[in-house]
């Protein structure tokens, strides 16, 4: 009891809780925006239109996410680490050779795009809606904005500017929250389209403000620095794995039951994704704090004194899904009316997911300091294959039910692998690590 009260009192009393409310704070409230213009959109397109807009939105996320490939990743683990170190140069070393890379993979995730996924939708989604593949051609401007923007978010982690990223991240929910008001109070009758064509105004919004929030707005894109280079590399090359396999993976379970199901269960399944996607972006605040916090750790002690108070977080973290499972009917009831009420299992069963995502939080900052993302590329593997057989198995017998269970499924196979991988072999990788050291 005595080493428990001492770790609370040295939790309340960090930075680091200073810094997960910063970032929470700015995600509850961007959500909160989320969350009204997702009520907004229920109601005013209906269930079915509802499923068109998840399904082509979700391609747009996914593109986007694909475009980064583990660079935001690797501008958090070498910007953090640069920054401990007092190393300016290094620091935009890292930016620049970062953002020459975006920009490459970028356009070529575009390319890619029309090329593969547009025959596919021609042939898929037209059982949805047979404007589907206009309205995915049309927001691939959405995307390159989009990839631009998440540029600077990690800029943002490694300086630990956590409350002016909190800031930063309102924009684009409000604007889009209230353009949508807007729009109702026109009295002009939202269609698929315009809700499109409102996400790309609220995406060129969060580039304008994120850039000018940004603590560096400059790289240093002419230096060379071959074992920088190499080092970003090589964290990358198994980052950007976990990258594709948990972006493409992470929409199996859309893809399958839009292909399975229908538009019904698309809307159904779509709106429990926005509220479990608006909790898990909560859970995130913490992890989007820790993950600097580890890659700035020097030395083996304060590895151990992380670890140990993220597991306390973590478990505190759980406590507070549980009430959220308990009040998903009253919280349904006020986003999406009662044509939604079947959505609440489905919360119920995403937020066991949710609650074994957040408890691989510590293992994963730990595999983190250590370099070792070739774990994350197995923990998406086995996250990917887990949804995908469960979705084979469960959608067609259980419907939009089976579609939740695989989804926790999914999430409890990528903690189980991080977890594994450290008791077999991360605890002996953690005392041969060759620690820095700490700078006078």
């Amino acid at each position: 009891m005595k080493n428990i009260r001492e770790v609370l009192v040295t939790l309340l009393r960090s930075r680091n809780l200073a810094d997960t409310i910063w970032a929470g704070s700015g995600i509850l409230a961007g959500g909160a925006f989320g969350a009204l213009s997702s009520a907004i959109l229920a109601r005013a397109l209906g269930v079915d239109e509802f499923g068109v807009y998840t399904l082509i939105m979700s391609l747009v996320l996914m593109i986007a996410s694909l475009c980064d490939l583990g660079i935001s990743g690797s501008v958090v683990r070498f910007g953090s680490e640069s920054l401990a170190l007092g190393d300016g140069r290094r620091l935009r070393l890292v930016a620049g050779l970062a953002a020459q890379a975006k920009g490459v993979l970028s356009i070529g995730v575009v390319a890619l795009s029309v090329l593969l996924l547009k025959p596919i939708l021609a042939a898929v989604g037209a059982r949805l809606d047979e404007r589907v593949e206009t309205y995915f051609l049309y927001s691939l401007i959405t995307v390159v904005i989009l990839s631009l923007a998440q540029f600077f978010p990690p800029v943002y982690q490694a300086f630990k500017e956590f409350r002016r990223q909190a800031v930063a991240s309102l924009v684009a929910p409000a604007f889009k929250a209230l353009l949508l008001i807007a729009i109702i109070a026109l009295a002009i009758r939202l269609t698929v389209g315009i809700t499109l064509w409102v996400e790309g105004t609220a995406a060129v919004a969060s580039l304008i403000i994120y850039w000018w929030r940004s603590p560096v707005r400059s790289f240093d894109l002419r230096a060379r620095d071959p074992a920088l280079r190499s080092s970003m590399l090589s964290f990358n090359k198994w980052l950007s794995i976990y990258f594709i396999l948990n972006t493409l993976g992470g929409r199996i379970d859309v893809m399958m039951l839009g292909g399975i199901a229908g538009a019904h269960a698309l809307g159904l399944y779509g709106a429990a994704m926005k509220v479990v996607s608006l909790i898990l972006m909560a859970c995130n605040a913490y992890l989007t704090v820790l993950l600097p916090d580890f890659a700035r750790v020097l030395s083996h002690d304060a590895l151990r004194r992380k670890r140990r108070n993220a597991f306390l977080m973590a478990g505190a973290v759980c406590g507070g899904l549980v009430l959220v499972a308990l009040g998903a009917p009253l919280l349904v009831r006020v986003l999406f009316g009662p044509s939604y009420a079947d959505v609440t299992p489905l919360i119920r069963m995403m937020l066991g997911g949710t609650a074994a995502t957040v408890l691989g939080y510590p293992v994963i900052g730990t595999l983190y300091v250590l370099n070792k993302s070739i774990v994350f590329a197995f923990m998406a593997a086995a996250s990917a294959a887990a949804l995908a057989l469960l979705c084979w198995l469960l959608i067609p017998a259980a419907g939009v039910m089976g579609a939740a269970v695989a989804y926790a499924g999914g999430a409890a196979a990528s903690t189980i692998i991080a977890i594994g991988y450290y008791l077999v072999r991360g605890l002996r990788v953690e005392q041969a690590y060759p620690w820095k050291e700490v700078p006078a």
